[in-house]
């Protein structure tokens, strides 16, 4: 095999041949952003229907249940959260298997959302009976329903947000759930409490001969709404939006490498900040085990789940994955008391509940979405 001329730091020179490396043209030509546009929103809507559940456990209800229940009550609704925290152990399921015919992603998504909304238009009722009897396990029930739901559904618009855009364009994943899950918190927190006080109501809403000892929307009202918005936008999604998954490109490989044997170092970098595959003889078997490892990592096809449970130990197991651990689990804990039971407390001071749910929402919302990882 003819070996290319090499400078000093092992970089192939200017014209010459240089050792195999990952394809990058993918990921500095494609479609603009905005030829994306119908991708962008899908993912903007989809995570805002996500983030309507969370505004409402995470924000609305404290402050409804705390006229009715006393604070251990409140503390025990905290658990329909949990989801969230927890929803790694099963992600790996959500990510390996799939429905024939229907998408690998789409299999999660339209089912979960469906239930969704069948469970909003359902028990709204309940979830409101529940809170005006004072009943705290029912309540955090019926929304640990809900948030399990939506947080299984994160998992495959994750996926899904990696597939829909191009590799030039991937990136803004990210921005679409920061924009998708504050409007929902929002619409679920400061939107929904202001409309649900009467107070409030009374002062900007309604003429003075109409004022009333309730809101203009109540949680079972509000839960209606959303159960109908849920089944037309999942409707629309699935009938409109194709499954579109664009998978990740193989590297390209030197087959005369590969086949005189070779192994494979990933410890350079080219200047251009692109990882270089280097090839350094060895037996013709060692060859074939990295060919085989480089193309079943990037294969399209959707992994087993025993081996998404077995990538996903692999990253759990890197040190900076154990340290990151460490550091989110401790850096809060000073700050959470005070910031889940001060509101609490200046409402039971008089403040209203509409300047609350301004007053803390934005943080609340940003809190949400740095639990989901995209702030």
């Amino acid at each position: 095999m003819a070996a290319s001329k090499r400078g000093a730091n092992g970089v192939a020179k200017e014209g010459e041949a240089g050792p195999a490396t990952y394809k990058d043209t993918d990921e500095k030509e494609g479609p603009s952003l905005r030829s994306e546009w119908s991708s962008v929103l899908v993912l903007v809507v989809l995570y805002a229907l996500q983030g309507v559940p969370l505004g409402l456990s995470m924000g609305s209800m404290p402050f409804l249940m705390q006229a009715r229940m006393s604070y251990t009550a409140i503390g025990i609704f905290s658990f329909a959260a949990y989801p969230y925290s927890f929803k790694l152990l099963w992600s790996p399921v959500v990510d390996a298997s799939a429905l024939p015919g229907l998408g690998r992603r789409k299999s999660w998504i339209v089912p979960l959302q469906l239930l969704s909304g069948a469970v909003m238009l359902l028990g709204g009722a309940h979830a409101q009976a529940r809170l005006d009897a004072g009943d705290a396990l029912g309540v955090t029930l019926a929304f640990f329903a809900l948030v399990l739901l939506a947080a299984t559904q994160d998992v495959a618009v994750d996926g899904w947000a990696l597939e829909l855009l191009s590799p030039r364009n991937v990136g803004w994943a990210s921005t679409c759930q920061t924009v998708g899950m504050n409007v929902g918190y929002f619409l679920s927190f400061t939107v929904f409490l202001a409309l649900s006080d009467p107070d409030f109501c009374n002062a900007r809403l309604r003429a003075p001969d109409q004022a009333s000892d309730g809101g203009i929307v109540t949680l079972a009202g509000y839960l209606r709404f959303w159960g109908w918005a849920y089944l037309v936008l999942t409707l629309a999604i699935a009938a409109l939006k194709k499954e579109g998954g664009r998978p990740r490109p193989a590297p390209a490989v030197d087959n005369e490498i590969f086949g005189e044997g070779a192994a494979l170092c990933l410890n350079h970098a080219e200047p251009d900040g692109h990882a270089a595959l280097h090839a350094v003889p060895l037996a013709a078997e060692c060859g074939a085990a990295a060919r085989h490892d480089v193309e079943a990592e990037h294969s399209a096809a959707a992994p087993t789940v025993s081996q998404a449970y077995w990538q996903l130990l692999r990253v759990i197991n890197l040190p900076a994955v154990k340290r990151l651990a460490v550091v989110l689990i401790v850096c809060r804990l000073g700050m959470l008391p005070a910031e889940a039971a001060a509101a609490l407390k200046l409402l039971e001071k008089g403040v209203s509940k509409e300047a609350l749910a301004a007053l803390v929402g934005g943080g609340a919302a940003k809190r949400c979405c740095q639990w989901e990882g995209c702030v």
